[in-house]
């Protein structure tokens, strides 16, 4: 299975299994949102070093900004070829934007889809990939808060790293 990171124009970045890939530059494009040139925006140099656009990926984290991660326990959850970072101290927030998702539809190629939108990108799965995804959140909840608690208690002791 493929992931790609797609960055558009005056849009989050976001991730997308390649079954939902095209439907997906299609939508963005007809809403104005085509994919990002980095070469003319920015630089060749600074093109190549983003990797490309779009660019495959193996891996990626759902986070809701505001955290600097430096050492915070994060759970990975890895589901048809990509794993996904998410941060302990995140999960009531992240599970209740899993929750708010709703089922989507691409048009015309008639694709259901969710969209998982968080800080400044997003990933977009197709259904039996977002099911899977919850069921993992909800499944690791009681691990991910006690790994937080843990963190929290070592830092205020001088202990973390």
């Amino acid at each position: 299975m493929t992931w790609y990171r797609i960055g558009f124009d005056d849009s989050i970045t976001h991730v997308v299994h390649e079954k939902l890939r095209d439907p997906l530059v299609v939508e963005m494009t007809a809403r104005g949102m085509p994919v990002s040139d980095y070469a003319v925006k920015y630089s060749p140099q600074t093109a190549e070093e983003l990797g490309g656009n779009p660019r495959v990926i193996t891996e990626w984290g759902l986070d809701l900004g505001g955290s600097l991660r430096l050492g915070e326990p994060v759970e990975v959850i890895a589901i048809d070829g990509l794993s996904v970072e998410v941060p302990c101290f995140q999960w009531e927030g992240i599970t209740r934007t899993i929750n708010r998702c709703e089922l989507r539809r691409f048009h015309p190629s008639g694709l259901d889809y969710y969209k998982v939108k968080v800080w400044i990108h997003a990933t977009v799965r197709m259904p039996p990939q977002f099911d899977a995804l919850r069921f993992e959140i909800v499944a690791r909840t009681r691990i991910a808060a006690d790994r937080a608690e843990a963190f929290a208690r070592a830092c205020k002791r001088g202990v973390a790293s």
